[in-house]
């Protein structure tokens, strides 16, 4: 289904919706990076519900697990829930509307390896190296 907005007329903005299909997968990534490694510096970790298209689930909330080892420490994970069960600086966190985000905060310069996991889902590894070149996002079986 696509909406397209009009203006004088004409065509001006379009919006499509796209249901999910198949099965959800992880989709994990890095809004920032931690290459100062100084402590005040977080990195936000975005974690997505998606098909193999990219489509988010938005309808398939489940609890993620994740998992910080290396020169950081998990400093929060919460989503956009606006009444969660969970606390957010525990390292497990339900989804909302297919999204949650994990906050890590570098304890040093060296390498930050972030593993998020999730029923009925693969892995994911986020390899944080000190560069926003060198950042890694790794599905292992």
């Amino acid at each position: 289904m696509v909406a397209v907005a009009y203006r004088n007329g004409k065509p001006a903005e379009r919006h499509a919706l796209r249901t999910a299909v198949g099965s959800p997968r992880l989709v994990v990534g890095e809004e920032t990076d931690a290459s100062a490694g100084v402590a005040s510096d977080l990195v936000y970790v975005p974690v997505v519900l998606a098909d193999d298209a990219g489509n988010v689930f938005t309808d398939s909330d489940r609890p993620i697990s994740v998992e910080v080892t290396g020169d950081g420490v998990l400093q929060a994970l919460g989503s956009g829930n606006p009444a969660p069960e969970q606390a957010y600086g525990a390292p497990s966190h339900a989804t909302f509307d297919g999204r949650a985000l994990a906050i890590i905060r570098p304890t040093g310069s060296g390498p930050i390896t972030v593993e998020v996991s999730a029923d009925g889902c693969l892995p994911v590894t986020v390899a944080l190296r000190g560069e926003p070149a060198l950042a890694e996002f790794v599905a292992t079986a």
